[in-house]
């Protein structure tokens, strides 16, 4: 066994434990120090979890769904190691794991399941590649940077936020056409009316 799969902890735990006297709570700082001393670290240490890794990641919503999904995960009988609020870019995975795993390196858990902001999961794949993926928000995050979309929904309020366009069609036929705050909210026919109070019962 190599070396960094003892030295590590020890040194990353002494570090977590300096940083948390010092600060009086987490930190990443400790994640920082193990990833300039063994970058393989975070790989190494998420690759012993037999279930693999379910990364979250997008704009908004990020920190309910992680929460979600390990407690639909537990109540399964399944050992979740997570990541807590505040801590989701790579180097605060790692101080995450600092807490989590023994002197020995090992991580008593069956699946992660991490909460990772969008401009950090790029990175954190080119270390572990997860095996599920829920990212959030992604069809506003799209619609935000002006990339034209063609979206068939019934999700009215979705529709009103992020359409530049809106055409109702009923029938194979498309009654109505035009700005959202014109067919949405004050639709002209009587089928997009229609439509409207049938799907906001």
């Amino acid at each position: 066994m190599a070396w960094n799969s003892f030295a590590t902890p020890l040194i990353g735990k002494a570090v977590r434990a300096a940083s948390r006297l010092a600060h009086g709570g987490g930190s990443a700082f400790p994640g920082k120090i193990v990833e300039r001393i063994d970058p393989q670290f975070l790989s190494r240490t998420l690759a012993q979890l037999p279930l693999g890794v379910v990364l979250v990641s997008g704009t908004n919503g990020k920190t309910t769904t992680t929460r979600m999904v390990a407690s639909m995960l537990q109540s399964l009988g399944l050992k979740v190691f997570t990541n807590p609020t505040g801590s989701n870019f790579t180097r605060g995975v790692v101080s995450s794991l600092l807490a989590e795993v023994s002197l020995s390196g090992k991580l008593d858990a069956d699946i992660a399941v991490l909460e990772l902001d969008e401009a950090y999961a790029v990175h954190f794949v080119k270390q572990v590649p997860p095996d599920y993926c829920l990212l959030l928000n992604v069809m506003r995050d799209l619609a935000a940077s002006g990339m034209t979309m063609i979206v068939v929904t019934h999700e009215l309020g979705f529709a009103r936020e992020v359409a530049g366009d809106v055409v109702f069609m009923d029938k194979g036929e498309i009654v109505e056409q035009g700005p959202p705050q014109q067919v949405l909210v004050a639709p002209s026919q009587a089928r997009t009316r229609d439509f409207i109070a049938a799907v906001l019962k």
